[in-house]
């Protein structure tokens, strides 16, 4: 497990905080998997869900929000293996303290354990240090992006004749859809990854 990885606990406030026409909830409840696409996006109601929580799925989510997640998980890489690194000397110290406990000598052994104190104390600052320097990178990468998603969800939404887009996944308790067609989740990801493809593949001038 990395100690880093935050993929989407950050960027979910930046998500809920641009995208004004989203169901707004004060908590993140549990919630089901998203379901299946929606068969092509044509959404005959005014009244359709979308879930976010797939928006950075390596598999199925936003092609360029995944790939700066994973450049900010490279930028933190060293401190991550920094972190692992003391955290194996100091199992190899209380290791050590367990194995010689009853035949070296007292005093070494308050040594040996104040050692271990003192690593103990520089992994857990160490850690929140890092914790605290990597939420605010991540913040600052995938909020302009949740920006552009969030103007082209408006831009979706108008030329679909869309009026109100319901996160699922920040409503609370189980939503049951009878109508496949109001899950634009994959039908919006397809569409903005292809407009993000496009507009990478355009030369410059």
């Amino acid at each position: 497990m990395k100690v880093l990885r935050i993929i989407f606990l950050a960027a979910a406030v930046v998500a809920t905080a641009v995208v004004p026409t989203w169901a707004q909830q004060q908590q993140q409840p549990a919630r089901p998997a998203a379901p299946a696409a929606s068969g092509g996006g044509n959404a005959e109601g005014k009244i359709v869900i979308i879930y976010t929580e797939v928006f950075d799925d390596e598999k199925q989510g936003i092609a360029r929000l995944v790939n700066a997640i994973k450049g900010v998980d490279r930028e933190f890489e060293p401190r991550r293996t920094e972190l692992q690194t003391l955290q194996q000397r100091y199992q190899q110290l209380i290791d050590e303290l367990n194995k010689t406990a009853a035949v070296q000598d007292p005093r070494a052994q308050q040594q040996k354990r104040e050692q271990a104190e003192q690593l103990q104390r520089e992994i857990e600052r160490k850690r929140e240090d890092a914790q605290i320097a990597y939420n605010k990178r991540l913040q600052e990468v995938v909020a302009p992006i949740y920006d552009d998603i969030a103007k082209f969800l408006d831009a979706y939404a108008k030329q679909r004749g869309i009026s109100m887009i319901i996160d699922a996944s920040k409503v609370p308790g189980v939503i049951f859809v009878t109508n496949n067609s109001m899950d634009i989740t994959r039908d919006f990801i397809a569409e903005y990854n292809r407009r993000a493809s496009t507009a990478s593949a355009a030369p410059s001038r």
